[in-house]
């Protein structure tokens, strides 16, 4: 079975996961002391570490395959990071808008499927909102309707 851009982007990713936690379990062993993975230039050496950029990158590729469901796969994986509390990049939302919108745009003889597709590009714009709400010093009140 051929894999897609963002197929493999994926299992990329949960390699460097995987690997990440066994380096840290060895990095225990060998040094005495836990990975800073806040501030990974006091450790003693680098271990693999997937960052914002590779989470970016991952999401990107998911979202822009061609295959059904990229952009709720996407925001799957987007979701999950956020659960964690990783600080995600405006590139994400922004791309998975561009999916979603893109997804609109290819159901145009379908109102109902172009519906559910503006109503996750809303949703994703909303975290966004709730993400940056601090930094953009913008309320959700000021937004008619968001109140």
């Amino acid at each position: 079975k051929l894999l897609g851009a963002g197929d493999r982007a994926e299992r990329i990713l949960r390699l460097m996961e995987q690997m990440h936690k066994i380096e840290k379990e060895l990095y225990k062993i060998k040094f005495g002391e836990e990975y800073d993975v806040n501030e990974p230039w006091m450790n003693k050496h680098n271990i693999v570490t997937p960052d914002g950029r590779v989470y970016s990158a991952v999401i990107e590729a998911i979202c822009y395959s061609d295959r059904r469901g990229s952009c709720d796969r996407a925001g799957a994986v987007m979701r999950k990071l956020l659960g964690r509390g990783s600080k995600l990049d405006m590139r994400v939302y922004i791309t998975l808008l561009l999916g979603y919108s893109r997804l609109a745009g290819t159901y145009s003889s379908n109102p109902r499927a172009r519906f559910e597709a503006a109503g996750k590009a809303e949703e994703v714009a909303l975290m966004l909102l709730d993400e940056y709400d601090s930094i953009c010093d913008i309320e959700n009140k000021d937004i008619d309707g968001y109140e």
